[in-house]
């Protein structure tokens, strides 16, 4: 039996064929965690699997292809994945460094001095993040928040920022998603 194409994966999903989503899931799974792998890095594949995440963020997915008013194509399924993945690696690496900064508390104390310190560590956390994305250059920020945050392809950020091509701001986002990982790697470690 020949494989479906991707394409004919999200229409059979779209039209409530639950057979797909497990071809669908197949199919994408051994790339996102190949993805995975990248983003996360060395350090992070020894604590954290890159197949467990590759696989929540294909199953968080499905709802939202399967719903019928969904213009998801191949090309941008393949976007948003990685997005996510993304994301997901950043929040990853930002747990996995804000329990080693409060691990030394013991697992029986439960008092509000937890949640507060928890909290203030997010809060520095995200002063930090802050400060890393203050070094990049305004375009690689723009662009950044705009990929990120806006979730806009590097095709509609070149036209915004109208100099640069979708190859260049592709490059320049990924340097930049680069720079920070690296940025917050080395701030957690200096704690």
């Amino acid at each position: 039996m020949a494989t479906p194409s991707l394409d004919g994966l999200l229409s059979r999903l779209r039209d409530g064929d639950r057979e797909a989503d497990e071809l669908f899931v197949a199919r994408l799974s051994p790339w996102l965690e190949g993805v995975a792998r990248t983003e996360m890095g060395r350090e992070a594949c020894r604590w954290a699997e890159p197949a467990d995440l590759a696989q929540q963020v294909l199953v968080e997915l499905l709802p939202e292809i399967r719903a019928p008013q969904s213009e998801l194509t191949a090309h941008s399924v393949r976007r948003v994945l990685r997005r996510r993945v993304q994301f997901r690696v950043l929040d990853l690496l930002r747990r996995h460094r804000l329990d080693k900064g409060w691990s030394h508390v013991p697992a029986s104390h439960e008092g509000p001095e937890v949640t507060n310190s928890r909290h203030l560590d997010r809060r520095e956390f995200l002063r930090h993040l802050d400060g890393v994305l203050e070094t990049l250059p305004e375009v690689d920020r723009t662009i950044v928040r705009a990929v990120a945050l806006e979730e806009r392809s590097y095709v509609e950020v070149s036209a915004m920022l109208g100099n640069l091509s979708a190859d260049a701001v592709r490059k320049r986002y990924t340097r930049a998603v680069k720079h920070v990982r690296v940025a917050l790697r080395i701030g957690g470690e200096d704690r």
